[in-house]
């Protein structure tokens, strides 16, 4: 499967209209899963059988927030920015019932704050930290 196209999104930093391309590859026995979506992802997964799989991947994503204090009359945006790495795993119990465990790391990520006033911006790093998560889904 080949793919691209346009996204609209905060992913990155004042950039809301992206072009992407991406590529999605199994093997031919249907185990080895690559799926590419240059900028934005990176995952290789391996099923076991039906009902399991384990992945590692990469991905970028961002978000824009506006705040506004009463209390001051200021309002700024935020604009998050993330990249992470990791692996997990997921089992299905059923086709209505899965459960996953994944572990990563946040790289390079940041948060940038800006007033109304256009001289005003200021830029955090975000101090890479390790997560662990752990997920029970439920499909109705």
């Amino acid at each position: 499967q080949v793919l691209g196209g346009l996204k609209y999104s905060e992913d990155f930093d004042d950039t809301p209209l992206v072009p992407f391309v991406g590529v999605r590859l199994h093997d031919t026995s249907g185990k080895l899963h690559i799926s590419l979506t240059v900028p934005f992802e990176a995952k290789l997964s391996y099923h076991f059988d039906s009902s399991s799989v384990a992945y590692v991947f990469g991905d970028v994503q961002g978000d824009k927030y506006f705040a506004h204090s009463s209390s001051f009359d200021e309002g700024f945006n935020i604009q998050v920015h993330e990249r992470k790495i990791g692996a997990g795993v997921r089992r299905w119990f059923s086709r209505h019932i899965s459960a996953g465990l994944e572990v990563g790391s946040t790289i390079d990520s940041h948060i940038e704050f800006k007033s109304e006033l256009p001289s005003e911006f200021r830029t955090k790093d975000v101090e890479d930290s390790f997560y662990l998560k752990a997920e029970l889904d439920f499909a109705f």
